[in-house]
């Protein structure tokens, strides 16, 4: 491990009709005594918060900190917990290795969530190992995983390709958070195919939320059919169903749309959780002319 190397001087003294003596500081000089042989390491990402189906870039730096070369530099990268080995997964082809600053052709092993990456030769003193690949969050994950982290655990040997072991204290870690967020999608159901004037008709709305924030100001707008007149509408919310009068939702005459909620009537999905997407469901009940 280095070991810093800091000292100040410090004067004293005197002048004629001085009370007392004086003393003046110094500036501090640091100096860093590098150890024989030692490798530090630090994992960061490119991002801090991720949604399922994303990338994760993933950036690994090591460095020789000691004053001997190092050899058969091993980097173990874990992607997520063990027992969920299936929340991120790498990605093909995506590893750069980058020796100094030279690009190396190091393709990673890889086992389930687990790469490794070994660097040929010798890394030299004070020589830095960039590793950067990506990891793709599963689609499914559950949302309410909070967090997805990856390790890297560094071994190497020193001064020989037989040397001693040297590895960092603790293996670097990176971890990115959920992101806050709502996504909402829609489909739209009718329950006849075929109608006659004077036909009762509904249509009805299921919004979905995958994301993990209930969504917020959520206004559905259609344009419906000429002919089809609106006489109720209702919005379905966790079990409780609301009536929207008609100063909840505007129907413009000219092009039939309509637009709810309204008049400072708030709908809002709640968020996904480990059963499913949140849902709210919108219907339109109405007669055909």
């Amino acid at each position: 491990m280095p070991i810093p190397m800091n000292n100040q001087a410090s004067i004293r003294y005197s002048y004629p009709g001085a009370d007392a003596p004086e003393t003046a500081l110094s500036n501090v000089t640091n100096t860093t005594k590098l150890a024989e042989y030692g490798v530090t390491a630090t994992k960061t990402t490119l991002t801090r918060t991720f949604r399922p189906g994303e990338n994760i870039t993933f950036l690994t730096r090591v460095q020789n900190t000691g004053q001997g070369p190092l050899y058969n530099l091993t980097i173990a990268e874990s992607l997520g917990a063990d027992n969920a080995p299936e929340n991120l997964v790498y990605q093909a082809d995506s590893a750069v290795v980058f020796v100094g600053e030279v690009p190396t052709a190091v393709a990673p092993e890889a086992d389930g969530n687990k790469l490794t990456f070994r660097i040929p030769g010798a890394v030299t003193s004070q020589q830095t190992v960039l590793i950067v690949y990506c990891a793709r969050v599963n689609p499914a994950l559950n949302i309410t995983t909070g967090t997805l982290s990856g390790t890297s655990a560094v071994t190497a040997n020193s001064g020989s390709e037989n040397g001693p072991l040297v590895q960092p204290a603790a293996a670097a870690e990176a971890t990115v958070a959920l992101a806050q967020y709502a996504d909402l999608a829609v489909t739209k159901a009718v329950d006849k195919q075929n109608v006659s004037r004077g036909d009762a008709l509904t249509y009805t709305f299921t919004l979905l939320n995958t994301g993990s924030q209930p969504s917020v100001d959520t206004v559905l707008t259609d344009t419906l059919p000429d002919g089809f007149i609106p006489s109720l509408v209702t919005a379905s919310v966790g079990g409780v169903t609301t009536v929207y009068t008609d100063d909840m939702y505007e129907l413009d005459p000219e092009t039939n749309t309509l637009t709810v909620p309204s008049g400072g009537a708030a709908l809002s999905v709640p968020a996904a959780t480990i059963s499913g997407p949140g849902t709210a469901e919108i219907t339109v009940c109405g007669v055909v002319e």
